[in-house]
This record gives structure tokens, C-alpha cells and sequence, in this order.
């Protein structure tokens, strides 16, 4: 190593210092990358049964609300003559409203 020019011996040191930066470069984006991942697990997994829970509650809500205006179908009604459809549209979208509901649960059961 004595033997060499100065001017050489610059040139490995600014070679190995590139190197240096070009590895700790890679491995600092590599970091940022695993806590993106890490915090995109923790803000989206928690969320998914909070959601999958507001629509649960969603359908019950709707469901409620069918069987209200089912109930207006009844013959002594006061306000028969303002539904002038089949009582099975109504239930038709209770019985939507149960297979969305046992959809979102199976989706809360299989959720770690």
C-alpha cells in the first residue's frame, strides 16, 4: 500500500466509501419498507372487524326497518292503500340483508 500513488489511494477510498453509502442506503429502504408493511398490518387489521361489525349492525338496522314497513301490510292498516306492492318485497330484503349478515360474520370469524 506504500508503494502506491496518493492519488490512487483517493480513488479506493472514494470507491469504498460509495460502496459504503450504496449499502446503507438499500438497507435504510429496506427498513422504511418493513415499517410501512408493520404499519399498514396494525391500522387495517384492527379496522376490518371494527367495519365487518358496522356492517353487521348496518343490515340489522336495515332489517328493523323492512319489518316496519311490512308491519303496514297488515289489512286493518290505516296506511294499506299507500303500499301498493306484495309484502314479499319486503322480505326479500330481510332475507338479503341475513345473507349479507352471515357473510360479514364468517368474514369476523376468519379474520386472525
Amino acid at each position: 500500500m506504500n508503494n502506491m500513488k496518493i492519488s490512487l489511494r483517493l480513488w479506493i477510498l472514494t470507491g469504498i466509501m460509495l460502496v459504503l453509502m450504496i449499502v446503507m442506503g438499500i438497507l435504510g429502504l429496506s427498513g422504511m419498507k418493513a415499517s410501512q408493511t408493520a404499519l399498514e398490518e396494525l391500522y387495517n387489521d384492527p379496522m376490518a372487524h371494527t367495519r365487518s361489525m358496522g356492517k353487521i349492525l348496518s343490515s340489522f338496522q336495515n332489517i328493523q326497518s323492512q319489518l316496519a314497513l311490512a308491519i303496514q301490510h297488515a289489512p286493518d292498516s290505516k296506511v294499506l292503500d299507500l303500499h301498493n306492492h306484495a309484502v314479499d318485497k319486503h322480505l326479500n330484503f330481510i332475507n338479503e340483508d341475513i345473507q349479507a349478515i352471515e357473510k360479514h360474520i364468517e368474514t369476523v370469524i376468519m379474520i386472525p
